[in-house]
């Protein structure tokens, strides 16, 4: 850790921006969430494409939650608007 103010203040925000981006990662592919989608049966969130393929791939009569093992189907998820706004600002500003 630095010595100056300017040198904390960097330290500090740049592990509170790693915070952030770890809390805006899909527990399933591990990657910034892609069009984040909640599961109605626990509010996990979930990748889009990692929730429909997870959904796909579970056998017809059991379609559960990758996250609590519920039966959920794919027109149940839930565009989850407030991850999608976080991860847009995030990589925005990872852009600029």
């Amino acid at each position: 850790l630095g010595d100056t103010v300017g040198e904390k203040v960097t330290a500090a925000f740049t592990q509170g921006a790693r915070r952030v981006e770890e809390s805006l990662k899909c527990p399933l592919c591990h990657q910034m969430f892609r069009q984040a989608v909640l599961a109605p049966c626990c509010g996990a969130t979930f990748c889009s494409d990692c929730a429909i393929d997870r959904l796909a791939h579970s056998s017809v009569d059991n379609s559960n939650c990758p996250s609590c093992g519920k039966e959920v189907l794919v027109h149940q998820l839930i565009a989850n608007e407030d991850i999608r706004m976080q991860v847009d600002k995030v990589q925005k500003t990872s852009k600029a």
